[in-house]
């Protein structure tokens, strides 16, 4: 991700700079003294940031005319705007000229929180249209249609392909907090959670994760779903996107066994998914289930061309 700094007063633009040091793995910060607004103007156009974080000073009392020229330059640019003080005349102007945030020290904690956002968006976005890296995910219309099966015998097929080929492996994730059996099903010994890769995003890294992983099927590794339940609050949506961008980096598939309901917890994780499958047995039950899930969906505006029926035939005994 690309950030631009273009702080006229030395105190905001060190503030400014610590909070993208802390985000230096992730963030690329260009910097323009902005002494000439037509050039920093084509400056803008030519690098097309993520982010701008501009002092309010270069506005000059034309607040609305300069953030229309700024929004020309880089439309899909978001604009932070920094001052030494809170002032509502120029907050409520910024606002209705297009600026998505206006920040006076200290800076420290609300513009990381953005930042880190921001950072979490952009390499979500990356990968959702990075055809090399794929992530799809399984939903249970109700409890005993087979998903929890169905994702387990995919990942490790999808599994044995990527072994034969010798490039990067699977991953298969239970993402079920309060009821996955992908531990039992694939005997998976490690002790830890993907609950617990959740809570340790920010400090995630290949020896952790190694330690939250287990193996033992060819070029698939698991993570599964706590042990026991103990869940004293659901993670949140950055918790959840950070964990899947980690995971989207060392795998070439990442599979998803969601269980058997939608929730805005597993909401936030289609926001992450290229397809999802629904997966139904052939009962009125179930296929009522698909309708009201299929109609959630279009309220929440999911966009129906990444969901696949899985109509999931069992012989009776």
């Amino acid at each position: 991700m690309t950030a631009a700094l273009v702080i006229k007063r030395s105190e905001l633009l060190e503030e400014a700079e610590r909070c993208c040091q802390e985000l230096a793995n992730h963030a690329l910060v260009e910097k323009n003294d902005c002494s000439n607004w037509t050039t920093f103007l084509e400056w803008l156009g030519q690098l097309q940031p993520e982010v701008l974080l501009i002092d309010v000073e270069h506005f000059q009392n034309i607040v609305e005319e300069r953030v229309r020229q700024i929004r020309v330059a880089s439309p899909e640019t978001m604009i932070i705007a920094l001052h030494d003080k809170a002032d509502s005349q120029l907050i409520i102007a910024g606002m209705r000229a297009g600026i998505a945030e206006y920040f006076y020290p200290p800076l420290q904690k609300n513009l990381r929180d953005v930042l880190e956002r921001k950072v979490d968006q952009h390499v979500k976005n990356q990968f959702l249209t990075n055809s090399d890296r794929k992530t799809i995910a399984f939903l249970s219309a109700k409890g005993g249609c087979g998903g929890t099966t169905v994702a387990c015998h995919v990942s490790a097929e999808l599994g044995k392909r990527m072994h034969q080929t010798g490039t990067y492996h699977v991953l298969l994730a239970d993402t079920d907090l309060t009821g996955g059996n992908i531990r039992f099903l694939m005997r998976s010994k490690a002790p830890y959670s993907i609950l617990d890769a959740m809570r340790n995003g920010q400090s995630l890294d290949v020896a952790t994760w190694n330690d939250m992983v287990s193996s033992g099927y060819p070029g698939l590794e698991v993570i599964s779903a706590p042990a026991s339940f103990s869940l004293d609050r659901m993670p949140e949506q950055r918790e959840i996107e950070r964990v899947l961008n980690f995971a989207r980096s060392r795998y070439q598939w990442t599979v998803l066994d969601l269980g058997c309901s939608l929730t805005p917890y597993t909401m936030g994780m289609l926001e992450s998914v290229n397809e999802l499958y629904l997966v139904a047995s052939p009962d009125v039950l179930s296929l009522y289930q698909v309708k009201q899930i299929l109609a959630q969906l279009k309220q929440n505006d999911y966009t129906m061309d990444r969901v696949r029926l899985i109509l999931n035939r069992s012989a009776e005994y």
